[in-house]
Formats: structure tokens, sequence, C-alpha cells
């Protein structure tokens, strides 16, 4: 979708919407690049690419944070800390 493609809301709607399909086994979308990762059940890809298409980029779904985006966004932070400290890149 690209950088701005949506709000940090926006990218945790997303990620319950994708949550909500039985088939999707874990999700995130990252509202920093606009990418959207999601791990699907073999044989899946043509449902989890429906549903996807689905989304309106005019109306997308928003969500509060979960304890599970906190945990995700603390292991970030902490890892570009790292990566800084230490000059390497990640």
């Amino acid at each position: 979708m690209g950088q701005g493609a949506f709000s940090a809301a926006e990218g945790y709607g997303i990620e319950a919407r994708l949550l909500s399909v039985p088939y999707i086994v874990s999700a995130a979308a990252r509202e920093i690049n606009g990418g959207i990762l999601s791990c699907y059940q073999r044989g899946c890809r043509n449902k989890v690419l429906t549903v996807i298409d689905e989304f309106d980029g005019k109306k997308l779904p928003v969500s509060q944070k979960q304890d599970a985006n906190w945990v995700r966004e603390l292991n970030d932070d902490f890892s570009m800390s790292l990566a800084a400290a230490t000059g390497n890149i990640i």
C-alpha cells in the first residue's frame, strides 16, 4: 500500500479484521511503510487475497492497540535502539 497509506489505528483495525478470519494465523499492518503481512493456512492464499481486496482505502477499519501490538512495538523500538547504539543495521 505504501508509506502513509493508513494510520496506526487503521493498521490495528486491518490486523483485527485479518485475525478474525479463521484461516489467517497471524497478521501485522505497519503504518510506517503501509505494509501488511499475514500468515495463513496452506491452500488459503486466494481466500486471503479476497479478504484483503475487500478493504476500502477510503474507509479502513479502525481499532485500539491490543496487548500483542504493545509487545511487538516495544520489541521493534528496542531492536532499533540496539542497532543505533551498536552501529548495526537490522
